[in-house]
Order: structure tokens, then sequence, then C-alpha cells
């Protein structure tokens, strides 16, 4: 687990009143039922906010070879290559507005097969931090601070209370966070939780509010493996969320927010 601090945007943040942040993945990009042009829109209206960031949690490429499951590799409708020069060319206009680029399963089929990490390779070439695995990234704004952990994720999980359960003994062992993410399941949730902390300085008891949130997925469920194998559909799109700078406070949108 990394430990990020994002000086590259420390002078940037502290200015900040707000900022919302983005947290996107699960395209899979060149499978035939990726809605790409749905995670477009995403990227659109954060480009279009001064103080929106992005952190990329994987699976952005369907990225389907001889040795991966099922069909994929023949149910795939554009080729690898092609695949991971999308996301170059996708991201490269908001490379500068993104904080993490995070290895995941479906890019690591290639790694798994050559030994070339081509997720580390993509976020060298756009500059962004490359996170194999998880980080807790601390967010310093005008007047208030946030820790963020963020994964890809690895659940098998199929029903939403067992996503969500997965989620939770993931994250069981990691404290002093308020914004648990995490991906690959395909599920758009978030559950705010309450915690009691002594306060040993004012000798009292703070309620703490934290949020596990699963970071949506952009993968169409008809004529798909989900579909195949008689998964809950599941609406896509991604939570957005905005750190309050002035006063702590933490607010899960949708992209239906700024319509």
């Amino acid at each position: 687990m990394e430990y990020i601090r994002n000086d590259k945007f420390k002078d940037e943040f502290k200015k900040l009143e707000s900022i919302y942040i983005f947290p996107l993945g699960d395209v899979h990009y060149g499978s035939a039922t990726s809605n790409y042009r749905e995670f477009e829109k995403y990227l659109e209206l954060g480009s279009s906010l001064d103080n929106a960031y992005f952190i990329f949690m994987g699976d952005l490429m369907e990225s389907a070879g001889r040795t991966s499951p099922g069909m994929s590799q023949f149910t795939q409708d554009i080729l690898p290559q092609e695949q991971y020069d999308w996301v170059i060319k996708t991201l490269t206009p908001i490379k500068h507005k993104s904080l993490i680029f995070h290895g995941a399963n479906h890019e690591r089929r290639v790694q798994i097969t050559t030994g070339i990490d081509i997720s580390k390779n993509q976020a060298h070439e756009l500059g962004i931090r490359y996170v194999p695995f998880s980080s807790i990234m601390r967010i310093k704004l005008k007047k208030c601070a946030y820790n963020i952990h963020s994964m890809h994720g690895s659940a098998g999980s199929i029903l939403s209370h067992t996503k969500i359960k997965a989620h939770k003994d993931a994250t069981a062992h990691i404290e002093g966070v308020d914004i648990y993410l995490m991906g690959h399941v395909h599920f758009n949730h978030t559950e705010e939780i309450i915690i009691r902390k002594p306060n040993i300085k004012e000798k009292r008891i703070d309620k703490i509010k934290i949020y596990k949130i699963m970071t949506g997925h952009f993968l169409e469920w008809d004529n798909s493996y989900a579909e195949e194998k008689s998964y809950n559909p599941l609406p896509l799109g991604a939570p957005i969320i905005k750190l309050n700078g002035l006063e702590r406070e933490i607010k899960v949108m949708s992209i239906e927010d700024f319509k």
C-alpha cells in the first residue's frame, strides 16, 4: 500500500474551497458491450469544472487474449493495441487533473502472459501517479484535509449485498480514512457509516462519518457475460465526490446533479 501526499497538487489544493473527485473505471473498452461514450460524458463534465480531479480505478481496457477466460478474446471488437491507444488519447486532455492511475485485473492479463505492465506504461506516458494495487491519498484543501483509500479490488461477488460485504471485509484492517473507494464489482453504491472515536484532548466521544464507495462501471448487460451468467443488471455510471475545503463535509453526487 502506498501513502500519497500529492505534492504535485499541493499549492493548487490549498487555495480551493471545494473539489470534485471523479473515481472512474471498469469501462472495458474493446468489449462489444462497453458503453465508453457514457464514460466520456464524465470526462467531459470533469474537464468543464476547474476544481475537478480524476482517479482511474482500472479495467479501462477489456484486454482479452488467448489465455483470457471464456469467449472474451473473440467477443471483444477492438484489438488490444487500439484499446491501449484509446486510453492514451482519451485521457491526455485531462492528465493534468488526474491524481492516480490504478492497475487492475484486465490489464494484468497482459502482464501475466508477457511480464509487461501495460497500466504502468500508460501511467508513465500520461504522467499520472501509478498505483498497482492500493493507496491512501491525503488531500489538504483550504481549511480541511481528507484521507482517501482507493483500489481496484478483486472480489468475486455477484449479489449486491455480497459486493458490499466484500468491500467492508477488504478494508476492515484500514483505519483513519474518510473515503474508501473500490471498483471491480460493477456497482455504483455508497454507504455512509458513523463511527465513534475518543477525543482525548477534548475528553469526549466524536462521531465521524466515513464513506464506503463502490465506483460503478460502463458495461452494458444485454449480450454480455453478465447476462450469460444471469448476474443482476446494475445501472451504468459512477459517483462524483465533493469535498468541502472550508468545513468538514463530504457529498456523494451523480452526473444528474449537474444537469
